[in-house]
């Protein structure tokens, strides 16, 4: 909703559709997120998409809650509005769990550094910072390209059609136009 506004730049689309939108997506966050014992938020029940069972603080799940938030930030400064819910919002997706790398330098798919080495599985989803978000990028989180990159090698460039047009949107993200 928000790329389509940037993309469009009417305000009038942003003000009446999207906006709406993408406060109450912001608002579901708020209410289902939860608060670990470091008193960071997470969320409990979550799943990493088509790999593992359930547990707390998948970080797909983290990744799309900061980029609500983030997103709906920025729409509230375009609008100029609801000035109280952007405080909320701020406030919530600076106490979002921070990403990890992990033991091997993976990027980590859930709180607990479980991340398994020798396992190929095509599932990539706690990559979505990286694409179709921007949440890791080369100029602010060179660390978690570098983790993004060795979580990409260990699960390997085989797949269904999903995964590989999603590791081609990976690869192109990380500037590797050959291995894309």
């Amino acid at each position: 909703v928000w790329e389509h506004y940037e993309y469009n730049g009417d305000l009038d689309y942003l003000r009446s559709k999207g906006y709406p939108i993408m406060k109450e997506a912001a608002q579901f966050w708020l209410d289902y997120l939860v608060e670990d014992k470091q008193a960071y938020l997470i969320s409990s029940p979550s799943y990493s998409p088509e790999h593992g069972g359930i547990s707390t603080g998948a970080y797909m799940d983290i990744q799309l809650a900061w980029d609500i938030f983030n997103n709906t930030i920025k729409a509230c400064d375009v609008l100029d509005e609801d000035l109280e819910f952007r405080a909320k919002l701020i406030q919530a997706r600076d106490r979002l769990l921070p990403m990890k790398v992990g033991h091997w330098g993976q990027l980590q798919e859930w709180k607990e550094d479980r991340d398994d080495l020798e396992n190929k599985h095509r599932h990539v989803s706690h990559l979505y910072a990286l694409y179709p978000g921007n949440q890791i990028n080369q100029e602010q989180t060179p660390e978690l390209v570098d983790a993004s990159k060795v979580s990409l090698h260990a699960r390997g460039d085989d797949g269904t059609g999903w995964s590989i047009a999603w590791k081609i949107n990976f690869w192109s993200r990380l500037f590797d136009g050959n291995h894309a």
